[in-house]
């Protein structure tokens, strides 16, 4: 909620991946639920939505596969 929302349609097009904006009830839920004090915030999560990973770090896509191949 802190991107005003001009800058978000301009910069989001550019980024690969799925992106959800969230206002601040729905940041604030997750920033507690997760205990996230920033972002990015990398985490991995299993087909049923079972936390993994909270605090996974950024990895290159050949490193993420093999990661999520782990856990399949």
């Amino acid at each position: 909620p802190s991107s005003p929302q001009k800058t978000y349609d301009l910069m989001v097009p550019d980024i690969k991946g799925q992106h959800y904006r969230l206002d601040k009830d729905g940041w604030n839920y997750l920033a507690s639920k997760y205990k996230i004090s920033g972002i990015p915030r990398y985490m991995l999560f299993d087909k049923s939505g079972n936390l993994i990973n909270d605090n996974l770090g950024f990895h290159t896509n050949d490193g993420l596969k093999e990661l999520i191949d782990k856990y399949l």
